[in-house]
C-alpha cells in the first residue's frame, strides 16, 4: 500500500517551522555564549531533523539547506569551522529564505530554488554537501 505524503504535509509544515525556530534561537544563544557545545548540539540536531523531514517529503531544496546547516553546525561543534559575523549573516539570510520557501509550500506554490544560499554557506564555511 502506497503512503500518500499529502496527509503528512500539515505536520511537516508545523514541525519544520518549529525546527527553524530552534535553529534561529540557537544562533541568538550562540552570539551571546559562543562555543556553547549544548547549543551547537541542539542546532545540529534541529538541522539534521529538518533535512531528513524535508527530503522524505520531497522538498529537495529545503533538504539541501538542512544538510548544509547540519554540516556547518557539526563543523562548529567539532571545532573545524570557526563562526564569524559574515557566516552568521549568510546563515540568517538562508533561514529567512527557508521560511519564505515553507510559506510557498504552505500556499501550494512549491519550494524556492535555494541553491545560491547553499553555495554561499559552502563557500564561506569551506564545506561541500551536494
Amino acid at each position: 500500500m502506497a503512503i500518500d505524503l499529502h496527509e503528512y504535509k500539515k505536520l511537516y509544515l508545523q514541525t519544520s517551522q518549529e525546527l527553524l525556530s530552534t535553529i534561529k534561537n540557537g544562533l541568538i544563544a550562540m552570539n551571546t555564549n559562543p562555543g556553547d557545545k549544548n547549543v551547537l548540539a541542539e542546532v545540529h540536531r534541529a538541522a539534521h531533523s529538518f533535512k531528513s523531514q524535508s527530503l522524505v517529503m520531497g522538498y529537495a531544496q529545503l533538504g539541501l539547506c538542512g544538510r548544509v546547516l547540519e554540516a556547518l553546525f557539526l563543523g562548529m561543534k567539532e571545532g573545524s569551522i570557526d563562526p564569524n559575523a559574515e557566516l552568521s549573516g549568510i546563515v540568517n539570510e538562508t533561514l529567512e529564505a527557508m521560511d519564505t520557501s515553507l510559506a510557498n509550500v504552505r500556499n501550494g506554490q512549491g519550494e524556492l530554488d535555494l541553491s545560491s544560499h547553499i553555495s554561499k554557506i559552502e563557500n564561506q564555511a569551506g564545506i561541500t554537501v551536494h
